[in-house]
């Protein structure tokens, strides 16, 4: 597999359900990032301690809780954020440029869109959303059909 290139019109060896178990894993891989980012926050909640003197690592950590809170706000409020970003990589599957150089700078491209399709969203939660969920979602065509990913030798 390369890392720029997949086989030419790769999109023939894909189907409806390999897109949809790969979109579906993708929104799953980035809700589980969020209810990480957001655990301080739920054990705070849930024990009812009050935060004493945190160490330094576990205050570093709680920074990240607002981090969590917005990606889960996005991926189960907003849970349509990926479908627009469908047609955008099955053309690049189409072509041929289904690497996963080609799919990591599509999903920052369209993780940077989704700061003009919603409003108020950070641009590095954004970015980040498109970059992991990218990767997921290759991750997982790839498995699914390898044949869609060998390019052919010239």
């Amino acid at each position: 597999m390369a890392a720029s290139r997949s086989a030419r019109r790769g999109d023939r060896h894909l189907r409806w359900q390999h897109w949809l178990l790969a979109y579906g894993l993708a929104w799953l891989a980035v809700l589980l990032i969020g209810l990480v980012l957001i655990l301080p926050l739920l054990s705070y909640l849930l024990l009812g301690e009050e935060p004493g003197s945190i160490p330094p690592i576990l205050d570093a950590v709680s920074d990240l809780t607002p981090y969590g809170a917005v990606i889960l706000h996005i991926i189960v409020m907003k849970a349509w954020v990926f479908l627009p970003s469908l047609p955008v990589f099955w053309l690049a599957m189409r072509a041929g440029l289904g690497g996963w150089i080609n799919f990591a700078f599509l999903g920052l491209g369209y993780g940077s869109l989704l700061v003009v399709m919603i409003d108020g969203m950070p641009l590095d939660i954004s970015a980040g959303i498109g970059l992991v969920g990218a990767l997921v979602l290759r991750v997982m065509l790839g498995y699914e059909r390898p044949e869609a990913f060998i390019t052919a030798p010239r």
